[in-house]
């Protein structure tokens, strides 16, 4: 059981909108209605994973038509735009699931880690406190300044969501949870690319819930692994978790603040 299906299966109306990245080696098809969308059934709006996320360029597919459609606008703010009509268009009293899966903050061939130029101009590369692990060059300081320019987009495309979840009444008892694939090295300790490497700079990554009804507001130095986001989720939900889940239901651990409960 995928985690989709698991939620569709238990009555949720569910929704994916954005970055795909599965469904065999090729990114440049739509994945069409039935099995591959993973339990993703009612609204499912992937680009499979493009790399240009500029409005001229950045696409997603119909969902019925499989013909791809430009967003017109940054993909983040796109596919946000997206995801705040799927909350809309949602009951305050019929559950449902909704997975937001952003491309940026990533380089994209040929133009790096270039986005809108109102970001841009939000930081100087100049005047970045670069990490002690990375060498101080040109390239790393202007690469650094449009990965948090994305970063910020991000936050701002966030806050439009958490901003509708809250005009629509549904900020209370939703659960929201917001992490990351992977980090950016941006050639720290030497290494030659963004990922793939043993550093924090590349595998500790955000894990933000947000979840009023049973969860106060603290920060946390539990060790949670991306297998145990699906079992821990379903737990924090009260719904079954499947046998199959190599992860743990950190649930229990997390409202008792129990942070160290995962030892490696």
């Amino acid at each position: 059981n995928y985690f989709g299906e698991v939620l569709r299966d238990n009555g949720y109306k569910t929704g994916y909108i954005g970055k795909w990245h599965i469904y065999g080696g090729q990114r440049d098809r739509p994945i069409p209605a039935g099995p591959y969308r993973y339990g993703f059934d009612d609204v499912f709006l992937s680009n499979n994973c493009t790399l240009d996320f500029s409005a001229d360029v950045a696409f997603y597919y119909d969902q019925h038509t499989g013909e791809p459609v430009k967003f017109n606008e940054w993909e983040v703010y796109g596919q946000t735009r997206q995801a705040k009509q799927f909350i809309e268009e949602s009951s305050k009293d019929e559950p449902w699931a909704l997975m937001v899966s952003w491309h940026p903050p990533h380089d994209h061939t040929g133009l790096r880690y270039t986005t809108l130029p109102e970001l841009e101009a939000l930081y100087n590369p100049d005047e970045i406190k670069l990490r002690p692990s990375q060498e101080d060059t040109p390239k790393v300081r202007k690469d650094m300044a449009g990965y948090m320019a994305m970063c910020t987009g991000c936050d701002i495309a966030f806050g439009r969501l958490m901003d509708t979840l809250k005009e629509q009444g549904m900020d209370d008892n939703t659960v929201v949870v917001f992490t990351s694939d992977h980090g950016d090295l941006h050639g720290a300790h030497g290494r030659p690319w963004a990922k793939s490497f043993p550093e924090d700079e590349s595998c500790r990554v955000p894990l933000l819930i947000h979840y009023p009804e049973k969860l106060k507001p603290r920060s946390s130095e539990l060790l949670v692994g991306t297998l145990d986001l699906m079992p821990t989720i379903l737990g924090m939900m009260n719904l079954p978790i499947p046998d199959s889940c190599d992860g743990l239901d950190l649930t229990p651990h997390i409202q008792a603040g129990n942070d160290d409960a995962v030892a490696s």
